[in-house]
């Protein structure tokens, strides 16, 4: 499978899970990294991303790992959008 493109937050998911850093932390990481991505192909493609970074930066200041799981879910729904016959939007890379 190709990918058009990916976000890698594996370090900091790890950061989160030990306690190193807040899962408030982590969803910002994952909202920038959701900023820095290109504009995607379809002006649809594109609406979901932006929904996305709301959802990621909107996160509570004591947001639990099952709430960020539920907002990582629709991050990987994103990611697998099909673009072609062997081809998704963006891998979600969260293990190292």
């Amino acid at each position: 499978m190709l990918w058009e493109r990916t976000i890698n937050v594996a370090l900091e998911y790890q950061k989160a899970s030990s306690g190193e850093i807040s899962y408030r932390d982590l969803c910002a990481i994952v909202a920038q990294n959701l900023r820095d991505l290109p504009p995607c192909s379809t002006k649809g493609l594109e609406k979901q991303k932006q929904e996305l970074i709301k959802i990621f930066d909107q996160a509570d200041i004591l947001i639990s790992p099952d709430d960020f799981d539920e907002r990582m879910e629709s991050l990987y729904d994103w990611g697998d959008t099909l673009l072609g016959r062997n081809k998704r939007l963006c891998h979600i890379k969260i293990a190292i």
